[in-house]
């Protein structure tokens, strides 16, 4: 068994994904498991957030990555 902080402590790793499929399947399966644990709602949100811009930051620079790398 966790303490509870360690267990809304988990809710904070998925954050490092990057991906699409990875936050939906984040939200999907950590959303009713939240709740009932102090801290965990924030934390899931955060972690949701940081993927999104993660996804965000990769888009944006997309493009200009790929004509840094045809001058290579």
């Amino acid at each position: 068994r966790l303490s509870a902080r360690m267990g809304a402590a988990l809710f904070a790793i998925p954050g490092r994904f990057c991906d699409e499929a990875h936050r939906s399947d984040v939200a999907a399966f950590l959303k009713d498991k939240a709740p009932k644990i102090t801290g965990a709602p924030r934390l899931l949100a955060q972690s949701l957030a940081s993927i999104s811009l993660c996804l965000a930051k990769r888009d944006a620079s997309k493009e200009s990555l790929r004509a840094f790398l045809k001058k290579q």
